[in-house]
């Protein structure tokens, strides 16, 4: 459940279900006050964010997640790093698998 101010990250490409995406952060953005980020290579589509961020345009469909899953990566790091936290040391994931 989302309230007052929370952080809201919305990726927001050309596609079948843009415009009911749309049409929810636009309802979101009127009944709460998230901290909305929109990372979009549409101008008109990040002005619905108080955290506008581009993306290159792709040449075709398919190439978009590729382009999108880095920007989210660069994103949660510099998040993670800005709350004091060490991206490379997850406090609750282990890197190391046992076995037995």
């Amino acid at each position: 459940l989302l309230e007052d101010g929370v952080p809201l990250l919305a990726i927001v490409r050309d596609g079948p279900t843009v415009d009911s995406l749309i049409a929810q952060l636009t309802s979101l953005r009127a009944d709460l006050s998230p901290d909305l980020t929109v990372l979009s290579d549409r101008p008109d589509w990040m002005t619905l964010a108080t955290g506008p961020v581009a993306l290159p345009a792709v040449p075709a469909e398919w190439v978009a997640p590729i382009a999108t899953i880095v920007a989210g990566q660069f994103h949660a790091m510099y998040l993670t790093i800005a709350r004091g936290r060490d991206p490379e040391n997850p406090r609750s994931i282990s890197k190391v698998t046992r076995t037995r």
